[in-house]
């Protein structure tokens, strides 16, 4: 009975908050739990640095002096700052991808002919077929083993032999393209004009996963593809296909022009309701309008009399 009495005697505000409080608590802290379990799955992004993370390729660029950034916006906000982007394909079944729609995909194709350099890694059959950016199909390695090829473009930078760890190559195309590395069984890399800009195309993601990348030729490899073709260019890593995106509000996407003018009206309209709801002098009194008699002429007329004190009574 004390007990119940010691309860009763509780504010129930007050104890009604502490309680939720304690709900909110425990369910924030099992979700984060959730959160950090990683999925036993390659991301390929630049900042996982598990084995099948590209974590390592960045720190490489970044350490031989390349400025390097990450990109996690839609593709309408590649810019000039931009020299190189390299967008590595996630694999379909990632739950954790983000798919680029129709407006994404014509804006990346508009910054590559502008003079863009886009380095794409893996391979996307559907988008070939679709013509997006010209991408060459693949195929299936070929079982007749052919002389190794490397580019002199590539092999300036040491690289003398690269072992590939899938099974499929870039297939022959009536599109014009160079092959910038070929290890016997078909072309792994290979690049060609697209507009004013250039693309690069590498089929084999794991050659700079974190696990592979430290090889020698393969890390010399992927300074070469991904290399600026300017000074002091900025070599971007498209985070947005393996999902770190951040979302864009209307007042970004809108032209400036166009954001500053609906800026200016909406200002006018908050003054114009404060000047109608807060009163900043004496109301005004309209002058009134009748006609005047002849006691109004007299009441005028002693009254100017009376300010020149020419009136005694």
């Amino acid at each position: 009975m004390n007990v119940v009495a010691a309860l009763r005697r509780l504010p129930p505000l007050e104890t009604a908050l502490f309680v939720l409080g304690v709900v909110v608590a425990v369910a924030l802290a099992t979700g984060a739990g959730v959160e950090q379990q990683p999925l036993p799955l390659d991301s390929f992004s630049s900042y996982d640095a598990a084995s099948g993370g590209y974590r390592a390729y960045y720190s490489l660029l970044e350490r031989l002096g390349v400025r390097v950034a990450r990109f996690e916006r839609r593709p309408a906000f590649l810019g000039a700052g931009i020299d190189t982007l390299a967008y590595v394909e996630p694999y379909d079944f990632d739950p954790r991808a983000v798919r680029l729609t129709a407006a994404d995909l014509a804006a990346l194709e508009a910054w590559v002919r502008a003079g863009g350099r886009l380095l794409y890694v893996g391979r996307d059959d559907v988008a070939a077929k679709n013509g997006l950016l010209h991408l060459p199909f693949s195929t299936r390695e070929s079982t007749r083993a052919h002389v190794p090829f490397i580019a002199a473009q590539i092999a300036r930078d040491d690289v003398r032999r690269v072992r590939a760890e899938t099974h499929y190559r870039w297939k022959p195309s009536k599109r014009r393209f160079d092959v910038l590395v070929d290890d016997g069984r078909g072309p792994l890399a290979v690049t060609y004009a697209f507009g004013r800009g250039r693309v690069t195309a590498l089929i084999d993601e794991g050659l700079l996963r974190n696990d592979g990348i430290g090889t020698p030729d393969r890390a010399r490899l992927g300074y070469a593809l991904a290399a600026p073709g300017r000074a002091n260019g900025t070599v971007a890593f498209d985070e947005t296909p393996h999902g770190y995106i951040v979302e864009a509000q209307w007042w970004q996407v809108v032209p400036r022009a166009f954001a500053i003018a609906i800026g200016i009206a909406f200002a006018a309209i908050v003054i114009a309701l404060a000047g109608a709801a807060v009163r900043f002098g004496p109301p005004i009194v309209p002058i009134e309008r009748r006609e005047r008699s002849s006691a109004d002429f007299v009441d005028a007329l002693s009254s100017l009399l009376e300010r020149g004190n020419a009136v005694r009574k």
